[in-house]
């Protein structure tokens, strides 16, 4: 991971913050690229490409849509360092949702999605648009400053790692087991996603007449010896 020395690389965007972002982000370009980190936790090199190392990102192909299943599916191009530990050239993430009441960041990429093939037709002339087509492209840099532009508006300096990090902490909340998070994260060292592994939504509700109760039992059982 590169340093950035001004992020707060450990800030968990929720979802009050994304929407908040998402709001003040009036470019459905810009929205698919934030919804898409935020969904997929992948590096902006996969989901947009890297021109300047001759890397591709996402097509439009690469995102599926099933709302019967309430699934998005997601192609996630993997490097070539990538490819002798996966011995394929895409990622397949599946992001689950409730049919009936979609995350609200699904509900964005799903938007933001439908939005950029409607552009994608205009340009062509309404022309049918070829599913091979990037979805973006733009340099690196311009993918940073939407990051940027995004971290502004929540009063945090934010870079692309950190919709990274909320995706997998967010799947380790969800219950995701090992295997799941260093698949997300494009990784199979156990030591990269450690940090994850204690984040997990606890539910605990104490009974206070039957601790109460158990307490005094107890206790009685003390004195009585």
């Amino acid at each position: 991971m590169p340093e950035y020395k001004k992020a707060d690389i450990r800030h968990t965007i929720r979802e009050d913050e994304f929407k908040k972002i998402i709001k003040h982000t009036p470019n459905a370009r810009d929205r698919l690229f934030l919804s898409l980190l935020y969904c997929t936790g992948a590096r902006p090199s996969e989901v947009a490409g890297d021109p300047e190392h001759n890397k591709k990102g996402m097509t439009f192909e690469d995102v599926e849509f099933d709302f019967e299943k309430g699934a998005v599916l997601f192609h996630v191009p993997v490097s070539k360092i990538q490819r002798g530990m996966y011995a394929v050239d895409k990622r397949q993430l599946m992001l689950e949702f409730e049919p009936e009441d979609p995350d609200y960041a699904v509900m964005v990429l799903i938007q933001s999605f439908n939005d950029m093939v409607e552009r994608q037709r205009y340009i062509q002339v309404k022309k049918e648009i070829d599913p091979k087509v990037q979805i973006f492209d733009f340099c690196r840099k311009t993918g940073y400053n939407i990051v940027e532009r995004a971290g502004k508006v929540i009063g945090t300096e934010i870079c692309p790692y950190n919709f990274r990090h909320s995706r997998l902490t967010l799947l380790s909340e969800a219950g995701a087991g090992i295997e799941t998070l260093m698949y997300f994260k494009g990784s199979r060292d156990i030591k990269s996603i450690a940090n994850y592994l204690h984040a997990r939504k606890v539910k605990f509700r104490l009974n206070k007449k039957k601790e109460d109760e158990r307490r005094e039992t107890e206790e009685g059982a003390v004195n009585s010896s």
